[in-house]
């Protein structure tokens, strides 16, 4: 046999193998393929990707896989929002109701700088380990240790640490997974509604006098923001004001008077008066009611909101004759 008619059996008996494999390879995709579920893949193209597990799932994968089969709340996922949350909605064929957004709060001010420390620590940077050393080395054990478990623990970068040492919550990367919250020894961080300004950052839950003591920017217990309320949506407990949120006007008085500056107005976070021009009768009341000066207006005339000067704390709507009067977020949407 000479050499071209060897090749030529090679290539034969070459190819004759690879339609074999090939044949074989076909029978095995339309035998044993496992069949695609498109609704499966297009729940997951909804879903972030983070696989932070908050939705109570390992992952994405297994989080849209109990959409599917219907074993799995629909508003799991914090990181579902906006046009992912519509698209969602779509997928699963179900309407779903306005998420009410919750944010991380640090219910503490005592940074190194106004907290005193008992030592010098001097141990892992973990604030676990740190108060495993007589309660820690700050003096209010209460108290921030400062010295970022919470923020390590963010997947999302939604904490970080500020110069002083204490956390500093980015609302806009953070999506409540609770991480922070687990990590925190002391106890200070806390799922709060993220639309609502008004927080109390403070966690130690003794007499003012034992918390000056260690920390200069401490609650006191002295309950001038119950007694400045006109609401009725801070209760003192354990010598801590607690904020009933279903109440809370956002008026800012209670941060106003407190003297040692624990409670936090978010300015950003409130709302606003709008008056619509055409159910305004120009009486006045809503400027005469406005403890911020921020309604002007002739009598009998249209009346006007300083958006800056407006606190949010829905007086004039309430006592506005005409319903004139409602309050928005900056882009418009009404508060009820």
């Amino acid at each position: 046999m000479d050499l071209w008619s060897s090749i030529g059996l090679s290539v034969a008996i070459l190819g004759g193998i690879s339609v074999v494999f090939g044949l074989l390879l076909w029978f095995a995709n339309n035998k044993l393929k496992v069949p695609v579920d498109e609704k499966f893949d297009a729940v997951r193209a909804c879903l972030a990707g983070a696989n932070c597990g908050v939705c109570g799932f390992s992952g994405c994968d297994a989080y849209a896989k109990a959409l599917v089969d219907g074993a799995a709340p629909p508003d799991a996922c914090p990181m579902c929002k906006g046009a992912m949350r519509t698209e969602l909605a779509d997928v699963l064929g179900i309407e779903l109701p306005d998420p009410n957004p919750m944010t991380a709060h640090v219910a503490c001010r005592g940074d190194n700088y106004n907290a005193r420390h008992r030592f010098t620590y001097q141990g892992l940077k973990d604030c676990g380990s740190a108060a495993m050393v007589s309660q820690g080395h700050k003096a209010c054990r209460f108290g921030c240790m400062g010295l970022g478990s919470c923020a390590a623990a963010c997947p999302f970068g939604a904490l970080t640490m500020s110069p002083e040492g204490l956390p500093k919550v980015d609302r806009s990367l953070c999506v409540a997974c609770k991480r922070c919250e687990a990590a925190c020894p002391k106890g200070l961080i806390s799922m709060v509604p993220a639309n609502e300004p008004v927080r109390i950052a403070c966690h130690a839950s003794v007499r003012g006098a034992d918390v000056r003591e260690n920390c200069t920017v401490g609650c006191l217990g002295c309950g001038l923001c119950v007694k400045a309320c006109r609401y009725s949506a801070i209760e003192l407990k354990d010598f801590l004001p607690t904020i009933d949120y279903s109440k809370c006007r956002h008026c800012g008085v209670c941060a106003a008077k407190c003297p040692a500056g624990t409670i936090e107005v978010l300015l950003d976070a409130r709302h606003k008066a709008q008056v619509d021009a055409g159910a305004c009768s120009g009486c006045g009341v809503c400027a005469n009611i406005c403890p911020a000066k921020a309604i002007y207006g002739h009598e009998n005339q249209l009346h006007h909101i300083f958006r800056d000067l407006c606190v949010g704390c829905g007086m004039c709507k309430e006592a506005c004759p005409s319903s004139a009067i409602t309050l928005t977020e900056e882009g418009g949407k009404k508060r009820a």
